[in-house]
């Protein structure tokens, strides 16, 4: 993932080099859909699993252990989708759809001296946000525009197939930088999401299209 956001990033700042949508062309081109990636490393410290558990008992003919292993954690990023209807140049209104997954292998112990009954399991976590939210447009410039946006909306955890719990949603984005003409943009933001994240989805990059 962390690849991914770098090259994202270099093709973000190539972009500059094309000419930023005008503020008249939004009058033409009033939606706006993009997808992207968002770090998680906040995220990932808190649910990796913390390896070995279990316990050993020595009985007078031998011994029985008992315990999981947890192993081979990796995690997709946020990604995301958003719908934006521009009304003007400086005033956006949309909805923001988050999900991220975390998966790793856990290995139940369950052996003796006589038989081995261990076996492998794959876990995995399913995160979703859905945020409707505002844009305000700062800045418009040659070769790039500026803007900050806010969401709020609710948040599903699910682990395997159950749902976990649902918590409130809310998603600043502090900087926000648009670049591209015409139809095609990408853009990079700095934000936060405090909940219920606390700091996860630091730094956003994104492709999207205006029409």
């Amino acid at each position: 993932m962390n690849k991914f956001l770098l090259l994202g990033l270099f093709l973000c700042f190539s972009c500059v080099f094309a000419y930023a949508e005008h503020k008249d062309m939004r009058k033409e081109n009033p939606h706006e859909i993009r997808v992207g990636i968002t770090e998680d490393i906040f995220l990932q410290s808190i649910e990796m699993p913390v390896g070995v558990y279990g316990e050993g008992v020595d009985v007078n003919d031998g011994y029985h252990i008992t315990g999981n292993i947890e192993h081979s954690y990796h995690a997709t990023g946020h990604l995301f989708m958003e719908y934006q209807y521009r009304f003007n140049h400086w005033f956006g209104l949309g909805a923001h759809l988050d999900m991220r997954g975390g998966m790793w292998k856990e290995r139940k112990v369950d052996y003796c001296q006589w038989e081995n009954n261990s076996y492998t399991i794959n876990r995995y976590t399913v995160r979703m946000s859905f945020m409707p939210t505002v844009r305000f447009t700062y800045f418009n410039g040659k070769t790039v525009s500026l803007y900050a946006s806010l969401g709020v909306g609710p948040h599903f955890h699910f682990k395997e197939t159950k749902l976990q719990a649902i918590y409130p949603a809310a998603d600043l984005c502090w900087f926000g930088m648009s670049m591209g003409k015409k139809h095609w943009f990408c853009d990079m933001e700095l934000g936060i999401t405090p909940l219920p994240y606390m700091v996860d989805r630091l730094v956003r990059l994104g492709i999207g299209y205006r029409f």
